[in-house]
């Protein structure tokens, strides 16, 4: 088993390198989805959500920012009020690839967000780190998310999840994937029936790159 970012995934099963990958591909047309959220810091006085708030979906319009409060002008009576500054969106290197980036791109355009409020997080724990600061909101699935303490919520829109296919070389004879290996690859991303079975065995982030070397 080789852990790898997706593009090169895909570029080592082309070669040949690899016999089979997990490659990242729309949700609509993959054979295995995960879905992603928004993972936040806990609050602090650690209370545990409620039923009518816990897993509650996200739009990317709720983020935009907001006024704080108002404040009567003495002279004229207008209303004025700061609004805050939203958290920066980062993202992991397993949803670093060209469709991804652009949906996320337009997604958050649409909803009013600035362009510069996305950006790659860098190495996963040092998003990890500035997430749970409470300096940033972290894209990722939920067991990463649980795993390491924070709050997650998925996101509304299911086209920005991940989708993942199993494939094989075109040099593998036959090009079949065998079923069992199809299903170990899509658990160990967080997909799939032994997606629980996997997370227990494993303690890294099984959300990311995982490949079969050929």
């Amino acid at each position: 088993m080789r852990e790898l970012p997706p593009e090169e995934r895909e570029a080592r099963l082309a070669d040949g390198t690899l016999a089979y990958a997990l490659l990242r591909v729309p949700p609509e047309r993959a054979g295995h989805r995960v879905p992603l959220g928004l993972a936040t810091a806990p609050p602090l006085d650690a209370r545990p959500l409620t039923d009518a708030h816990r897993g509650r979906p996200v739009h990317l319009e709720d983020l935009r920012p907001r006024r704080t409060g108002a404040a009567a002008g003495a002279a004229s009576g207008a209303a004025t009020g700061a609004r805050t500054v939203p958290l920066p969106i980062l993202t992991l290197t397993e949803d670093d690839v060209p469709y991804a980036r652009d949906r996320l791109a337009r997604a958050a355009a649409r909803s009013g967000l600035p362009e510069q409020l996305v950006r790659p997080g860098g190495p996963a724990a040092t998003a990890l780190a500035e997430t749970l600061a409470g300096r940033a909101v972290l894209l990722c699935g939920e067991p990463f998310a649980r795993r390491h303490g924070a709050d997650w919520a998925p996101l509304a829109d299911a086209s920005l999840h991940r989708g993942y296919d199993v494939r094989a070389t075109p040099r593998q004879p036959g090009g079949d994937v065998p079923q069992w290996l199809s299903e170990m690859l899509a658990a160990a991303a967080g997909a799939g029936t032994a997606a629980q079975a996997v997370r227990r065995a494993e303690p890294a982030d099984t959300t990311t790159r995982l490949a079969a070397h050929g």
